[in-house]
């Protein structure tokens, strides 16, 4: 029976995919879905000039905020066959699809999962609404998505398995190369290879050595650079004060109005005094007290535009001082159960790197902050009715953010 739902599952993500296809007239439609006119403005540019500089590409600037590996790795596929844009934009979707297979089998490793639940959790992560748009266009996102996600699965066993850590090195080099706030991983490897007693020492610090390495390319990309995105992109993107709190307060949110959908059916207060919730409420409401976090420049995706309110949201700024708190007992809980998860190591990390960009747009932290969430907790023995409240709810964001998009229109 449960082999037959895996079944079902994985069709149920593959037939909207299909019909996205269909839809886009077999790809060669661009759908405007969320910074969907950044391929045209953004990336494709950088592709066709990489190409036509091929095999020297100049990385030194180009139209691209991210780390230059997917635009090189689209150029050359350009350069060998011309450009065919509906074979390039398939070429990312098969990416997409095999990213989430990958966070099926991520969860399975992590978070103790059974491979019924971790199917479903596959199909939501794949009809997510800001990754499921994001794979029928030129966007670096997803590329950056399956390197990541084969990089955490690779290293499961930290140093232990001397080749699998070293294709875990790779894969991380390779998702640092593609989009660079995956530097979150670093702090989660370093777990990953400290965690095993059974390992000596020596055996230890050399996998670390191994792990640091991966570094170098994106510190020579930095030093050529002068900073953390390429030259045209600096005054948008690297904050203009140390920390951009309002980064964490963001992420906070999000993670409040996942942890409302996917933990608390499942979990509720588990793990939790009641000094502990309101202890962590409070924490969060006297921050939005001290800096209100709104809408503003760099700030886009449907949570911010539930902030903003209007008519078509019947919500308002207080949306906000809800979901802050609710982010903070979030934290405190993933914090206090399971401090040594990737969950909670890779939230800190990721809230220290998003704090230095200026640009607050949902799809930085969605689908990363649901992911962390469910990373954060054990998925043993749980409920497989209550996982699919969350699940299905989840699946539907996805599913109505992309109908609005179809309505909304294509360009060809």
């Amino acid at each position: 029976m449960w082999r037959e739902l895996r079944t079902w599952g994985w069709l149920g993500l593959l037939l909207p995919v299909l019909l996205a296809c269909w839809l886009l007239d077999g790809l060669s439609l661009q759908l405007l879905t969320f910074h969907g006119t950044d391929e045209t403005l953004y990336h494709l540019p950088a592709i066709r000039q990489m190409a036509a500089d091929w095999p020297r590409p100049n990385l030194s600037d180009y139209t691209s905020a991210t780390t230059p590996l997917f635009h090189v790795l689209y150029a050359a596929v350009e350069w060998a066959w011309g450009e065919h844009l509906p074979w390039m934009r398939a070429l990312n979707v098969l990416t997409s699809l095999f990213a989430s297979l990958l966070f099926a089998r991520l969860l399975q490793a992590y978070a103790d999962m059974d491979a019924t639940l971790a199917t479903g959790f596959g199909v939501a992560f794949g009809l997510s609404p800001y990754f499921f748009g994001a794979s029928f266009i030129l966007l670096t996102d997803n590329l950056g998505w399956m390197l990541a996600l084969a990089a955490l699965l690779a290293a499961r066993h930290g140093a232990a398995n001397t080749l699998r850590w070293a294709m875990a090195c790779v894969c991380l080099t390779l998702a640092l190369l593609t989009r660079q706030t995956h530097v979150w991983l670093l702090p989660c490897f370093l777990w990953l290879v400290w965690r095993t007693p059974e390992v000596s020492v020596p055996t230890k610090a050399r996998a670390s050595a191994w792990m640091a390495a991966t570094l170098l390319p994106l510190l020579g990309l930095f030093h050529l650079w002068g900073g953390v995105v390429p030259p045209g992109f600096q005054d948008q993107h690297e904050a203009a004060r140390l920390l951009n709190l309002r980064a964490v307060q963001f992420m906070l949110c999000t993670t409040g109005f996942y942890w409302l959908m996917l933990v608390v059916p499942v979990r509720g207060l588990q793990g939790l005094r009641w000094f502990d919730v309101i202890g962590a409420a409070a924490v969060g409401a006297a921050w939005m007290a001290w800096q209100p976090l709104a809408p503003g420049y760099g700030t886009d995706g449907f949570l911010w535009q539930a902030a903003r309110g209007g008519r078509a949201w019947p919500t308002g700024i207080w949306l906000f001082w809800v979901l802050m708190p609710l982010g903070c007992v979030a934290l405190w809980q993933m914090l206090r159960t399971s401090p040594v998860r990737i969950g909670a190591i890779g939230w800190l990390a990721y809230a220290l790197v998003m704090s230095r960009s200026e640009l607050l747009y949902q799809k930085y932290f969605d689908p990363m902050v649901p992911m962390l969430l469910i990373c954060g907790m054990s998925w043993a023995n749980v409920s497989r009715w209550r996982v699919g409240l969350g699940l299905g709810v989840w699946s539907m964001l996805g599913v109505v953010y992309t109908i609005e998009v179809l309505i909304r229109g294509v360009v060809r």
